[in-house]
């Protein structure tokens, strides 16, 4: 991937398949944990037999990381150098290895595990927190305690593994939360993942799945309330009531709209912002959070402009203020079907940045 040229840094020949940065990053996981291991290139020069154990280390890595996906808190890490250390015993025979010697290999077990989860919070996979660190005997530093747990992009990446090897990926672990819980956990994840850990909670919380969504949504981002009423579209009728609650909120009240409209249950009024520029700004926002530019502009953006129609509203709506009349018109001029509407909307969004 790069080349090292006197005190420069530069793309190496494999450096153009790299379509994405997430691709690099998981990329680079595999090939240290299926090629290099951490442990084994740190003792590829172990001339006193002290990495003894490095392969076989290495060969853990990955199954511990997929039991701190499928759990997901925190472990502590000398309570995983004890796994480690057990399984070292069952494949190797040390019957004959006097006490002292074994304490002082169970430390250099620690010591390698502690080596290869640094390179892993340096490739982002985990975050080590509460380590203790002291000053050793000999100058060096003594490190004890802390724990370990998959950052945002190790939940990613596990994922990707994980569907590899599973008929489905595994979900299912959010499900305990609470609902302002999840919608903050689940937004970190991709969105199939997102979704599959959206549909295990609604299963696992049953009839009141939709009463505490609705009471979460005014707490959560956007992207938490784009999966939140996702996930209540998918209840569909039954989680009408509970959404209702919701119409007073004013960052929250076109959510409603979209949602009436989706369920069949608006009347053919409640999406007409004429006259309303704002309005319409924000009813079509919220769309494209739900559902995306495409539907945004060919099946709301007429409709939702009224009499006089969608001309006189985009003459009006790039003066609102705010992004969300960029990203509206943007998407109005680059997916509207009528080429003419598709070119007004451009004009308009000229304006817009023009007076931004």
């Amino acid at each position: 991937m790069l080349e090292v040229e006197g005190r420069k840094l530069l793309p190496g020949p494999n450096a153009d398949w790299v379509d994405a940065p997430l691709d690099l990053a998981h990329g680079a996981l595999l090939v240290l944990l299926q090629r290099i291991g951490p442990t084994q290139h740190r003792y590829r020069k172990d001339h006193y037999g002290f990495g003894w154990y490095s392969e076989e280390l290495d060969s853990q890595l990955a199954p511990l990381l997929l039991e701190l996906y499928r759990h997901r808190e925190p472990r502590e890490v000398g309570e995983l150098a004890d796994a480690m250390w057990d399984v070292l015993q069952d494949e190797y025979d040390l019957s004959d290895v006097p006490a002292d010697k074994l304490d002082y290999h169970r430390h250099l077990v620690e010591v390698g595990l502690r080596h290869a989860m640094d390179r892993l919070a340096e490739l982002g996979i985990v975050e080590n927190t509460d380590e203790v660190r002291t000053a050793g005997k000999y100058g060096g530093v003594e490190r004890s305690g802390g724990t370990v747990r998959l950052g945002p992009l190790g939940l990613w990446a596990l994922q990707r593994m994980a569907s590899r090897i599973t008929d489905a990926p595994i979900v299912g672990k959010l499900r305990d939360l609470s609902a302002t819980e999840l919608l903050r956990a689940a937004g970190d994840l991709a969105d199939d993942v997102a979704r599959g850990e959206l549909d295990a909670w609604l299963d696992h919380h049953g009839e009141r799945a939709a009463a505490e969504l609705c009471a979460a949504l005014p707490q959560a981002d956007e992207t938490g309330r784009g999966l939140g009423f996702r996930a209540l579209l998918r209840i569909g009728t039954p989680a009408s009531a509970a959404v209702e609650t919701l119409s007073a909120h004013r960052d929250l009240a076109d959510f409603v709209t979209v949602f009436r409209v989706d369920i069949l249950a608006a009347s053919p009024n409640e999406m007409d912002r004429a006259g309303d520029p704002e309005g319409w700004v924000r009813l079509l926002h919220t769309v494209i959070e739900l559902w995306g530019p495409d539907a945004a502009a060919a099946a709301w953006a007429v409709p939702a402009a009224g009499d006089p129609g969608i001309d006189v509203m985009l003459d009006t709506a790039w003066r609102v203020l705010g992004h969300a009349t960029g990203e509206v018109l943007g998407a109005v001029g680059g997916h509207h079907p009528d080429k003419r509407i598709a070119k007004a909307a451009r004009k308009a969004l000229f304006k817009y940045r023009s007076a931004s």
